[in-house]
Formats: structure tokens, C-alpha cells, sequence
């Protein structure tokens, strides 16, 4: 039996390892041909998660995880036509702005201007629900 995750013609496809990754975390991308000859790269991520637990409740991985972003993005920038996706674990008050490349945009923003849509929502997730309430777009 075969299966295939993409409709377009698969060109290439690659993991690339992080300097450093606490989590075991990779870059995966997949080259893939539309229309013709026209290229599209995408690519796919979970970087360095926040860890908050005991005992210190602090093991936020803020500097590792900006470190995999930039390397993601200056990795795949020399690519006319990206999508990067994946579990980012991007939060904008600990970690700043994601570092897009001039012309990127976030589509989530672009495409739902007035919705927060949160990625972490222990009110309608009853398997994050835990010891602890948490809504938050990651």
C-alpha cells in the first residue's frame, strides 16, 4: 500500500538539524512542483516548547527557540514561494516578534484579522486541562 501526503509531484525532501535543540527539534522540508516547473517549499517545525513545571516553574526555552526560528527562516528565505508551518510555540510577550523576512506574512493574521484563535485552550480541550486554566495563541 502506498500513501501520499501531497498531491503535487514531491521534488526533494530533507530534515535539517538545529545547532542546538534540548527537544530533539528539526526543520523537515519538502520541495514540491506546481504548475509546470514553479517550486513550492514547505516547511514544517515544533520548536523548543516552554517547559513551566517544577521546580522552578521556569524552563521556558525562550533563547533556544528564537535561535530555531532564525535558522528556519534564514534557511528557507532563498526560496521564492515558502509556507512554513508547524507547532512553534511562538509567544510574542516572552519571545518578541517572529523574525518574518520582509514580503512574509502570517497568514493566520492576514486571512482573520478579528479573531484571536487561540492555539491553547484548556476550556475547550479538556486533555490540556491539567491543574491549570490557559488561553493562548502560540
Amino acid at each position: 500500500m502506498e500513501f501520499h501526503l501531497s498531491k503535487l509531484p514531491v521534488k526533494s525532501f530533507s530534515c535539517e538539524q538545529f545547532s542546538y535543540s534540548a527537544m530533539g527539534r528539526e526543520l523537515c522540508v519538502a520541495e514540491v512542483l506546481e504548475r509546470g516547473d514553479t517550486s513550492l517549499v514547505v516547511a514544517t517545525s515544533h520548536l523548543e516548547s516552554q517547559c513551566p513545571g517544577p521546580p522552578k516553574w521556569d524552563q521556558m526555552y525562550s533563547k533556544e527557540r528564537v535561535k530555531q526560528a532564525n535558522e528556519a527562516v534564514n534557511f528557507l528565505k532563498k526560496n521564492p514561494n515558502v509556507i512554513l508551518c508547524g507547532d512553534i510555540n511562538w509567544d510574542e510577550k516572552v519571545d518578541g516578534e517572529f523574525p518574518l523576512p520582509g514580503g512574509w506574512i502570517d497568514a493566520w493574521a492576514e486571512l482573520n484579522p478579528n479573531e484571536i484563535g487561540w492555539t491553547y485552550d484548556t476550556e475547550s480541550n479538556a486533555v490540556l486541562s491539567a491543574n491549570r486554566k490557559l488561553q493562548k495563541t502560540y
